[in-house]
């Protein structure tokens, strides 16, 4: 279960539909964010999200304009996304891309919402840590107000490339 009340049923037939070959390649957008996938389940609905050409919008991260290259600021503060949005967000970091401002604060990329309430997973901030170290061009990272960990900041801080001018956590 989760912290929404999205049980695991329900997360499971969610992963067999979005995979459906009868029309996931006909999805464009997708919103899983009150599913509060983690582990094997996030890594594999990130997976199938990176997989789909056509996707232009997942929750709110708006994969479409980062892959074509014509964004180059992206601000999601507050907009509730979780460990399955960073894995997507690290992995569109570490392709080509035109971001140089990306602004990821007050959401639960560690597993944990506003209040602190659920349970923290490193993998999302872990992504994004080691997709710094691919990412040319951002120049002002903002994760502050995500619970992270100082072990995880200090991840972070260590990774950051020295084109990372600004690093907010």
């Amino acid at each position: 279960s989760d912290r929404l009340g999205v049980d695991a049923h329900t997360q499971r037939v969610l992963l067999k539909a979005v995979t459906s070959a009868d029309w996931s390649n006909r999805i464009v957008s997708l919103d899983t964010r009150e599913c509060d996938f983690h582990g094997k389940q996030a890594h594999f609905m990130a997976s199938v999200v990176l997989s789909k050409p056509q996707m232009e919008l997942f929750g709110e991260v708006p994969v479409k304009g980062i892959r074509s290259c014509t964004l180059t600021s992206v601000d999601l503060l507050g907009k509730r996304l979780g460990v399955t949005e960073a894995l997507v967000i690290a992995a569109l970091l570490r392709a080509r891309n035109a971001l140089t401002k990306l602004k990821l604060g007050v959401n639960a990329m560690c597993g944990l919402d506003e209040n602190g309430n659920g349970a923290y997973r490193m993998e999302g901030i872990a992504a994004i840590a080691d997709a710094l170290q691919h990412s040319s061009q951002l120049v002002h990272l903002d994760l502050r107000w995500n619970h992270i960990s100082e072990r995880d900041k200090t991840d972070l801080r260590k990774k950051q490339g020295p084109q990372l001018a600004e690093l907010l956590l």
